[in-house]
């Protein structure tokens, strides 16, 4: 069984720069530099590690810095492109909802609403203005997110 540890970016460019340039252990510790990755979404740190003209492990902070932010931009992407497609669904269940309360509202008699016990509360006009305004734009097909 093959145990992980934790080793500093020094440690790691120490033991592959120490070893003979024919040395399978260059080619095992490029390996699992190249694909670190794999179970760690979150491991740019890989991304930082090049090797340079002559040959020796170096770590360049810009590329590392260039991942995170990728792999940020990627994490928020994808979480706003979930609140949009979230948004979307319940404005078509609003727009479904509010169909059906329209035809059966329009089928009732203004003096069987008016004789009513309960007390319920009007979609007031703020959040109709809102609705109107907002459904074309999520609900438009042809604006499909990917």
């Amino acid at each position: 069984m093959r145990e992980n540890i934790t080793l500093p970016i020094s440690v790691v460019i120490d033991l592959f720069n120490s070893t003979d340039k024919e040395s399978p252990v260059r080619n095992e510790l490029l390996e699992i530099i190249r694909h670190y990755k794999d179970n760690d979404k979150k491991a740019h740190i890989c991304e930082g590690f090049i090797i340079s003209e002559e040959g020796n492990l170096e770590f360049n902070e810009n590329l590392y810095r260039e991942a995170v932010y990728r792999g940020k931009i990627e994490t928020y992407s994808r979480s706003a492109t979930e609140a949009v497609e979230k948004l979307k669904s319940d404005l078509r269940m609003l727009q479904g909802i509010g169909e059906d309360h329209l035809s059966i509202a329009s089928n009732l008699p203004g003096s069987l609403i008016d004789s009513r016990i309960g007390i319920g509360e009007p979609i007031n006009k703020e959040q109709k203005a809102l609705l109107e305004k907002i459904s074309p734009l999520f609900l438009d097909g042809s604006q499909e997110t990917e």
